[in-house]
């Protein structure tokens, strides 16, 4: 009776396949809500797959889903993380994006932004002339000198963003 469960698993990977490529051939028609129900339905019966869960963060990225969108692309990084720092989101997203976030809204300022947020009236306890959120991290950063403008050029662009991510 062993053999029972190895076909069922391996039937499910066979279907998991064919709705990963129909979840990613509807991306690529534009078909968002649909593509996103197969990709959904791969990664229940396939388990974790890095194109599901990147072509689950695009579609939430075209969605305004943000977090979502977040999420599905932290997967996929973790699958594989040296496959998803080759990837390249398509031009035609970008645009898309870049678009929405610079559109002007109805009452000026962006359209995804919203209007302008009212000024916060909590104010950090700081030092005059100083960017440290705490006495903490003050202390700590005390004794080293402050940044100059060539210190950036030695900068690892790349790998700061991933730590600002994780």
């Amino acid at each position: 009776m062993q053999i029972l469960p190895l076909l069922r698993h391996a039937w499910n990977r066979a279907i998991a396949l064919v709705h990963l490529r129909r979840g990613t051939s509807l991306y690529r028609q534009g078909r968002f809500g649909p593509a996103a129900s197969h990709l959904h339905e791969a990664l229940f019966l396939g388990g974790p797959s890095f194109t599901a869960h990147l072509f689950l963060g695009r579609i939430y990225l075209r969605l305004n889903r943000f977090e979502r969108a977040r999420q599905e692309l932290a997967r996929a990084r973790f699958l594989n993380p040296g496959r998803f720092a080759a990837q390249v989101l398509p031009e035609d997203l970008l645009l898309e994006m870049i678009e929405r976030v610079l559109r002007p809204g109805p009452h000026g300022g962006c359209a995804a932004a919203g209007p302008e947020p009212a000024p916060q009236r909590f104010v950090a306890h700081r030092e005059a002339a100083d960017d440290f959120s705490s006495p903490a991290e003050r202390d700590r950063f005390r004794a080293l000198p402050p940044i100059q403008p060539e210190d950036s050029e030695n900068l690892n662009w790349g790998e700061l963003g991933r730590l600002l991510d994780d």
